[in-house]
């Protein structure tokens, strides 16, 4: 795995300037916390890691009925509506997100999603920063923009039909 892979895939799914990627590639510890389905331990695991690592910062894209935010405030010891902790797309319905986006009828494209994810990577870096991002299920897990396939063209063809959460 070579930090480029990354910046390779962002700069063609969304026009942040390819010095800023790199910058976040090689000097932002960011680390990834997947689980497949809801109340498998993503949450929880994420509370120990942040309050482990002091000064580090959490992110949760999306995030689909209850707020793990809150309870990472409580339990974690960080005061209410710290700006190192940040949701930055919320659904109340708990569910996939592709499900609640469509049951609300507010569903964010993937460039929305990317976009504010690397907003927040780039307000989260300093000298030593650490950032956790948990996602909203797992590594397959359709992100928000889901609805907008409509097909299960992952069964028929060589894609999956959805832009999935790892892709983000």
């Amino acid at each position: 795995y070579h930090p480029w892979h990354f910046s390779t895939f962002w700069s063609t799914m969304h026009p942040l300037p390819l010095k800023q990627l790199r910058d976040l590639a090689l000097h932002l510890r960011t680390h990834v916390i997947f689980g497949c389905n809801t109340d498998v331990g993503k949450t929880i695991c994420s509370t120990g890691l942040v309050r482990a690592s002091r000064g580090s910062h959490y992110i949760k894209p999306l995030q689909c009925g209850g707020s793990d935010q809150n309870f990472i405030e409580r339990h974690a010891d960080f005061p209410k509506d710290d700006p190192k902790l940040r949701t930055l797309f919320r659904w109340n319905t708990p569910a996939s997100p592709h499900i609640a986006s469509i049951l609300e009828e507010k569903p964010k494209s993937d460039e929305e999603v990317l976009s504010a994810v690397q907003a927040a990577l780039l307000d989260s870096r300093t000298a030593t920063s650490t950032v956790w991002l948990e996602t909203a299920g797992g590594v397959l897990s359709p992100s928000s923009a889901s609805p907008k396939n409509v097909m299960p063209c992952h069964a028929l063809t060589n894609s999956w039909g959805w832009t999935v959460q790892a892709d983000l």
